[in-house]
């Protein structure tokens, strides 16, 4: 890909961002305010003897803090944010041609399947990128009303700041389960590109509706219940955090992953020949 096209990409993205920003950055910021504001609320709910036990305790063990207390903390951004991504992805070929702003991107000089890869991108990587930032941003103000609140409290403070180093390891290890959750979930991503770039109304129940009559088509049919099983399994949340690096890496190789995402490939396909001839 020579720096031309590169270039065109990235517009592509910033594009994304600037027309969605409101589900790719104000949601989560606004879990993170909400996070905040109430682990505030907790903080002065304590009192100063139990603050300051905290306090102290945070500060013994500083960088020894387990990474799995900052992962869990991210369990509420790990519930949000795959409403909010599916939210965007039905939104976000079927509103273009909604307002007919899609005559004007298909006069530049960008393809339907960069245009098409740019969403996934988006949602695959820019998603978890920004969130992962924003979860770091809360962690670091955590420390520092820690801090503060442990010195008037006469708590010890002084490793408080050595915890951010498990929690920037905690930050890289949540950035890559979302995007192992991503390609677990890549068969969705494309089912529901498929029906963004289709549907001419609700994109939603055209989606939910046609999975639902493949299910009640394959037990008419066949008696069996292949799909329903295939989905249910993939729904699994055991499968999603990555614990380690080498544990992200070695779970690309899961035959069943690979499966989704040569499915969702071929829905991505789809997708891309429906915004390119339906209108």
């Amino acid at each position: 890909m020579n720096n031309f096209t590169t270039s065109r990409f990235a517009a592509l993205l910033k594009r994304e961002v600037w027309e969605h920003k409101g589900q790719i950055i104000y949601a989560p910021a606004v879990v993170a305010v909400l996070f905040f504001i109430s682990l505030v609320w907790i903080i002065f709910s304590i009192g100063a003897e139990n603050l300051g036990s905290v306090t102290s305790f945070v500060s013994i063990t500083g960088t020894g803090l387990d990474i799995t207390a900052f992962m869990l903390a991210a369990i509420p951004f790990a519930i949000v944010i795959p409403f909010y991504s599916a939210l965007y992805l039905l939104s976000s070929l079927y509103q273009e041609r909604k307002d007919l702003s899609i005559f004007f991107w298909q006069s530049m000089p960008v393809s339907d399947a960069q245009t098409v890869i740019s969403k996934i991108v988006t949602v695959c990587l820019v998603v978890p990128l920004i969130a992962t930032g924003i979860i770091f941003s809360l962690y670091v103000l955590v420390t520092l009303l820690l801090a503060v609140q442990g010195v008037f409290v006469d708590g010890a403070v002084s490793g408080i700041f050595q915890s951010l180093a498990s929690a920037l390891n905690a930050c890289v290890l949540i950035f890559l389960t979302m995007i192992n959750t991503a390609l677990w979930f890549f068969p969705t991503i494309g089912w529901i590109l498929l029906f963004s770039a289709f549907a001419r109304n609700v994109p939603m129940l055209w989606a939910v509706g046609v999975f639902i009559l493949l299910l009640l088509l394959e037990d008419f049919i066949f008696s069996t219940q292949f799909l329903a099983n295939w989905a249910n399994g993939r729904t699994n949340v055991s499968q999603y955090p990555v614990w380690s690096v080498p544990d992200f890496f070695s779970g690309l190789m899961d035959y069943d992953l690979l499966i989704g995402v040569v499915l969702g490939a071929m829905l991505v396909a789809g997708a891309v020949y429906m915004r390119r001839f339906v209108d």
